[in-house]
């Protein structure tokens, strides 16, 4: 059945994905005469954010700037590590970079100053915990050497429960449990450890407690034995998209515009009526002297509404898509709605304040490439608390 919507926006282009910047008329906002509008919720605010405080030295100081293309290493020591045992350390979630033996270490990935490298721990060594002091560098502008890793062995008789889990959408996250207790939140693909190591011995037994939005994950290799020589590395833990429903609810921007003085995030409210119609109001908000992260200040602001009628649903993979027709004072325009685990895409998308360009997506393969592309550029919509 088609569903058509209606659209409310801040301004007058059409809708789209997440503009880059802020426009104009919201700079001007001041604190007091603004539509009243619930205020909405934001994420807690991550140390990046406070590079921009700088730090360090006189007024008369020049910063030191690396050759365009370098930037600063982050790396450290590490102490405590097994001989012969491996441990394998990331940044920013990637980058994987494995340890055989303690001493100092230089992650891969070079960072521009005022920038924000976090370490922690992919993969812990046979037999091992290792943990991370100071895994939160604010790259300044020389090199980081701040990072400590400190491995300990086991409890005696016990060993460590790990396996690895493949297709799991960023930000979708997965609970899993062992013997119904010892929650673990997984984020992301790759390797992960119970935290509760277990006795040689015992019994284990993992299951999904929570599943990811958008996704069925299952478990192979779930139960078995602990043996006494070796930690358990085999439990595999396999995602796989499922059909989503038309979106609704509050829909945050992921990317959020921070400027000197002021900060601006866009966001989309949609409410369902019936099966085949919403009303969607789209906008930003813009709080001045403040963080992006964090409740929001300013009220959010609607103008003329738009029509989205959409008559046309596929999925594939992780993706499920929406095809429909925009109508605004300026004519029709073929949009795309699609959703992946817990984001809404709105395609073609706009890099700038510039209107989305023009674009065709005959085919929900097209519509992937996409939006994983628009999730890798934080374009899309994520939902907002209430």
């Amino acid at each position: 059945m088609p569903v058509s919507t209606t659209t409310t926006t801040t301004t007058t282009t059409p809708l789209s994905s997440p503009s880059r910047a802020p426009r104009l008329r919201q700079q001007q906002h001041g604190r007091s005469g603004r539509a009243p509008a619930a205020r909405l919720a934001l994420a807690a605010l991550p140390l990046v954010l406070l590079a921009a405080c700088g730090g360090g030295g006189g007024d008369d100081e020049q910063p030191v700037t690396p050759p365009p293309g370098t930037g600063y290493t982050v790396g450290g020591t590490v102490a405590g590590l097994g001989e012969g045992r491996n441990l394998v350390l990331q940044v920013q979630g990637a980058d994987d970079l494995t340890v055989a033996a303690n001493g100092s270490f230089v992650m891969g990935r070079r960072f521009e100053r005022f920038t924000t490298a976090v370490v922690t721990v992919a993969s812990h060594p046979e037999g091992q915990r290792c943990s991370v002091a100071q895994p939160t560098q604010l790259v300044r502008e020389a090199n980081m050497t701040d990072v400590s890793v400190r491995c300990e062995n086991l409890p005696a008789g016990t060993r460590n429960l790990s396996g690895v889990v493949t297709g799991l959408v960023p930000r979708s996250p997965l609970v899993l449990q062992n013997n119904q207790g010892d929650n673990l939140t997984v984020k992301a693909d790759g390797r992960f450890f119970f935290n509760t190591p277990v006795a040689s011995g015992a019994a284990y037994a993992v299951q999904v407690q929570t599943q990811p939005a958008g996704q069925t994950c299952s478990v192979a290799n779930a139960s078995g034995t602990v043996g006494s020589g070796s930690d358990v590395r085999s439990v595999q833990v396999t995602c796989t998209g499922v059909p989503q429903a038309a979106p609704e609810g509050s829909w945050a921007a992921e990317y959020c515009f921070q400027g000197f003085d002021l900060t601006t995030r866009e966001y989309l409210n949609i409410v369902r009526q019936g099966d085949s119609r919403a009303i969607v109001t789209q906008g930003s908000v813009t709080k001045l002297f403040a963080f992006c992260p964090g409740p929001a200040s300013d009220a959010l602001v609607g103008q003329p509404a738009e029509s989205v009628v959409l008559d046309r649903q596929e999925t594939r993979g992780s993706v499920t898509a929406f095809w429909g027709t925009q109508t605004n004072s300026t004519g029709n325009r073929a949009v795309v709605w699609a959703r992946k685990g817990p984001y809404l895409c709105l395609l073609p998308r706009k890099t700038s304040n510039q209107p989305a360009p023009v674009k065709d997506y005959p085919t929900i393969a097209s519509v992937e490439q996409d939006t994983d592309e628009a999730i890798q550029a934080k374009a899309c919509y994520v939902k907002s608390p209430s």
